[in-house]
């Protein structure tokens, strides 16, 4: 029976290891290859990634912004780029078509972020810069969200959104002008949106869980990613190796496809100024319950 309210536990030290793993399935590994791509090569790899969603003037193999190696793969976004038909502002790759796997795998993601650019201040206004699609039209089921500059993780629960962590700083704040209804304090998670919605969603958050900022730094991602409806989602969250958070529960939706894919770069609405996102050490593979203890590297 799902439950009418965010069950919200703070987590002890050590809560990162303490699951019950023999519930757990891994992935068919036949089904959803490893995806491995450090960005060293010259150009990007196509059989990885598609770039139909950005411009080619707008992706690169970066030389001298790297966190490890010779390279990393940056994605700008100026003012009034656009490929919807709204006018929404997006540069985005995504993982190729090849490569996708099923909702529902038991999935690990590591991954090194970094933004940089004009950011104006524009107050509280929808960016995304990473997410974790369910094949179809909805919100990602997982996202990774810079709105105000404030780095924050979303889930998504049919209609029901749930920020399960982020960085210092509040992501709601509004310019003067749009006082009315100003939230003046940082928000206490998780926050659920609207604020109606009835989810089971089960956040579990570690001692210390806000996140690094990846503005003008490098932030180690981590993510062990199963999508499942009637309870059986799991997420879990690393960031430069420090646990972050345990999400459980409903996560997709009910209407959504059997496939999913990941994006990174920009998806936000329109504002001025330009940005560029860095990844670099991009690893996706079946999650293997016996490395826990190893991971991150």
């Amino acid at each position: 029976m799902r439950h009418t309210a965010i069950n919200l536990v703070v987590a002890l030290a050590g809560l990162a290891t303490s699951c019950n793993c023999s519930m757990l399935r891994p992935a068919n590994a036949d089904e959803c290859p490893p995806v491995l791509d450090r960005f060293e090569a010259p150009m990007v790899n196509f059989r990885n990634w598609s770039m139909v969603q950005t411009d080619p003037d707008r992706y690169w193999i970066e030389r001298r912004v790297v966190k490890h190696g010779l390279g990393a793969l940056a994605v700008r976004i100026t003012s009034g780029d656009s490929h919807h038909k709204d006018p929404t502002e997006r540069e985005e790759i995504r993982i190729a078509r090849q490569q996708r796997c099923a909702f529902g795998s038991d999935l690990w993601y590591s991954f090194s972020l970094r933004i940089e650019g004009q950011i104006v201040d524009w107050g509280s206004r929808r960016w995304v810069v990473g997410q974790w699609k369910q094949q179809g039209d909805g919100s990602p089921f997982l996202a990774e969200r810079f709105d105000n500059r404030v780095f924050h993780i979303t889930v998504q629960d049919n209609n029901c959104r749930v920020i399960v962590a982020k960085a210092r700083g509040n992501p709601f704040r509004v310019l003067p002008e749009d006082r009315i209804g100003e939230p003046r304090k940082e928000p206490s998670l998780p926050l659920v949106s609207p604020p109606d919605c009835k989810t089971d969603l089960r956040v579990q958050r570690s001692v210390n869980a806000t996140l690094p900022s990846p503005y003008k730094n490098w932030v180690d991602m981590a993510y062990r990613v199963r999508g499942g409806r009637n309870g059986t989602g799991l997420i879990e969250i690393w960031a430069d190796g420090r646990f972050i958070a345990r999400v459980s529960g409903s996560i997709g939706y009910d209407s959504g496809g059997q496939g999913q894919y990941f994006k990174i770069g920009h998806y936000r609405d329109p504002q001025p100024g330009s940005a560029i996102v860095y990844i670099d050490d991009f690893r996706r593979e079946p999650y293997n319950q016996q490395d826990l203890l190893k991971r991150p590297e």
